[in-house]
């Protein structure tokens, strides 16, 4: 196979040869980089706020905590993670059968 056979055979960006539409589509690739470096992202971004509060352990720092419990290490990502982990559970489990409608509603 020749450099001028492989230059037809592969399909252009987008399905379109023209050079803007091109570019955009690299661009496009170069922004989108894959969910797993989005999460390996918010892994790093949850272990330096945890890191972070351990400085609040040391001596001269205040969180201001109403209750005993609040001082504890990550609570608030915690607390977070399950009010938001509940706030789905009860979407999906009462709220969409609730607005949920037939296949052959609009028909």
């Amino acid at each position: 196979m020749t450099d001028e056979d492989s230059k037809q055979t592969e399909a252009p960006a987008l399905g379109d040869e023209r050079p803007y539409v091109r570019a955009a589509a690299r661009m496009w690739s170069r922004v989108c980089v894959g969910p797993m470096r989005v999460v390996r992202g918010l892994i790093y971004a949850c272990a330096f706020l945890v890191a972070l509060d351990f400085l609040f352990l040391l001596p001269g720092f205040d969180k201001h905590a109403h209750h005993a419990w609040e001082n504890g290490i990550g609570f608030y990502g915690v607390y977070g993670f399950v009010s938001c982990s509940l706030v789905f559970f009860m979407a999906k489990r009462f709220v969409r059968p609730a607005v949920k409608r037939d296949e052959d509603y609009y028909e």
